[in-house]
């Protein structure tokens, strides 16, 4: 399985700042840290002071996975524009959404088993980010997501395979056996569906997708 890779692990000053398979990720890190940061120097812009360290380790897929459903948008650092980062934090939001609904919201959808991870069409997402007009620029963004797995970019897809996965559902609805032995799982690993482009293989991001999906 493409989720079997080594991955690697980007660290400042204990922060989470990059998650990838691509060992090419830390200078590239290291080269945001450094065009986001005034006179060339690496500082924190919460308190102006240097980072003390940044660190790269590597990691097993379950421990990735596990470290998803841990982590908190506070134990992240990233690097990019106020624009790019909101657009993160709305991908962050597809499988945390109890970080951003009040208690009341949240009893609710746990007790309708709403608020679970689904795809969305790079157009919806784009509404979600009240940028609608801007698809271009919210696809761009997520390209750039540098914390794979755990900031979900895989749940953007391209309205047609939305659209396909829809049409197998029915028409298995509306034989005989009303899609009874029809799964997600089994659409979902249907290799007509072309769920779009991702930076670590398009394999990967079908892995990733099952596995939310499930």
């Amino acid at each position: 399985m493409e989720t079997d890779r080594k991955w690697i692990i980007v660290r400042i000053d204990g922060k989470i700042a990059a998650i990838s398979t691509d060992y090419r990720l830390l200078a590239e890190i290291t080269a945001r840290i450094d065009s986001s940061t005034r006179s060339g120097k690496r500082v924190n812009q919460k308190n102006n002071l240097p980072y003390q360290k940044i660190s790269a380790e590597t990691a097993g897929f379950d421990d990735i996975w596990k470290l998803r459903q841990e982590a908190s948008w506070d134990d992240l650092l990233l690097f990019g524009t106020d624009f790019q980062k909101k657009v993160w934090r709305k991908l962050w939001d597809l499988t945390h959404p109890q970080e951003s609904m009040d208690a009341e919201t949240e009893e609710a959808e746990s007790r309708t088993g709403k608020g679970a991870a689904r795809l969305h069409s790079y157009s919806d997402f784009a509404g979600l980010c009240e940028n609608r007009a801007g698809v271009r620029a919210v696809a761009h963004a997520i390209g750039l997501n540098p914390i794979s797995v755990i900031i979900p970019c895989h749940l953007v897809v391209p309205k047609e395979s939305i659209d396909r996965i829809r049409e197998i559902q029915r028409r298995a609805e509306s034989t005989i056996f009303k899609g009874e032995d029809l799964c997600l799982n089994s659409i979902l690993e249907d290799t007509t569906i072309d769920f779009g482009e991702y930076s670590l293989g398009k394999e990967l991001k079908r892995e990733l997708i099952i596995l939310d999906m499930a």
